[in-house]
């Protein structure tokens, strides 16, 4: 009788066992939100990081297929308009999924250092549309009640008053005070920096927690920076290509990054499931074995479907010519042409050699 066991090809390193106890992949895919959310229990995935992008692009693609005049849109007032009425129903939708398949906490990336340097314009129209909404509208204090969220706003809040937008910090106040005593999940808006200011602003924080007399532990600092304890993040939804991003500080530890070529709030339950799949499968193997492994996974079952619009950053690097992503994307591979040609002089470089 033929078991269920997912073994990897041409892999000898293991942590503690020979076989991987997770089903089929085709299987998995197929399993109800409630069994998912069942595997993530069990398999101690808790955590996810979203630095969501791309929403402009989203907004463009379902301005598109709601037959929305692109004409019109160019005007300002009736793009801003049309933006703010598809945004929060995108983003609730978009946040539940990650809840009905399983996961405790969100880390949403609200801001950083790129919105900020943006301007003052800039930062009093996001918060209008993005920020206040959070603790004002009451699509959002439904979601929050519907899946028991806790809601704080966590990082470098501080910045808000330096860059003359402090008057979010008491839309900031308000959600967390309308979702104090939820607890079943958890979500964190996070505001980061970039390294190494990031940790230098950690730094401060330590100070500050010495002189008041605080015991230092990564814990303590941890829960001050974030007003939660927090374990590690377990996985990392981002959009685009590998490229630098601002991480959260302590809680980045051996995480797993995916990259969709879609815009983040467009993410499908399917991408996420690979994705947890993923994170499961790489908890059993260690150094080069996870990479055989998800080579395997996709590459010599022919799962082209699946990794059309998601893959690891560390298969990433060999993605293109392993799987064929260029051709299979076209336009949606954005930044495509320059690519091309970037991984096309590679080529000729290592042919001459």
């Amino acid at each position: 009788m033929k078991d269920n066991v997912v073994r990897p090809k041409n892999s000898t390193m293991f942590n503690k066992k020979d076989e991987i106890p997770l089903p089929p992949l085709d299987d998995f895919m197929n399993l109800p939100d409630q069994a998912i959310a069942e595997f993530c229990h069990s398999h101690d995935i808790k955590t996810v990081y979203l630095p969501v992008d791309g929403t402009r692009r989203a907004f463009l693609q379902h301005a598109l297929q709601n037959n929305l005049s692109l004409s019109a849109l160019k005007d300002e007032s009736t793009f801003l308009e049309k933006y703010s009425e598809y945004l929060i129903p995108a983003m609730i939708k978009f946040l539940s999924k990650f809840y009905d398949l399983g996961l405790k906490t969100l880390i949403f990336l609200l801001m950083d250092d790129t919105a900020f340097s943006r301007g003052k314009i800039y930062l009093e129209k996001t918060s209008d549309l993005g920020i206040r909404p959070l603790s004002e509208d009451f699509r959002y204090l439904e979601f929050y009640n519907k899946y028991d969220i806790k809601v704080v706003f966590g990082g470098f809040n501080h910045l808000y008053e330096e860059y003359g937008i402090g008057k979010v910090l008491k839309v900031f106040e308000a959600a967390e005070q309308l979702t104090t005593h939820h607890e079943s999940r958890q979500l964190v808006f996070f505001t980061g920096s970039n390294p190494p200011k990031d940790y230098l602003l950690v730094a401060k924080i330590i100070e500050e927690m010495k002189a008041t007399g605080d015991i230092i532990t990564i814990e303590s600092v941890i829960e001050r920076l974030y007003k939660l304890k927090l374990d590690s993040i377990d996985f990392g939804m981002f959009y685009g290509f590998p490229r630098d991003k601002i991480l959260p500080p302590l809680l980045w530890n051996n995480s797993k990054r995916f990259y969709s070529f879609n815009p983040s709030l467009t993410l499908t339950k399917q991408q996420i499931k690979v994705a947890l799949y993923h994170v499961a499968a790489s908890k059993y193997l260690i150094n080069d074995d996870y990479l055989v492994y998800s080579r395997h996974l996709h590459h010599v079952k022919g799962d082209d479907n699946l990794l059309s619009r998601i893959h690891l950053s560390e298969e990433f690097l060999v993605g293109p010519e392993l799987y064929g992503f260029r051709e299979k994307m076209g336009e949606l591979y954005h930044d495509n042409n320059n690519r091309n040609k970037l991984n096309e002089k590679k080529s000729l470089k290592m042919d001459s050699k």
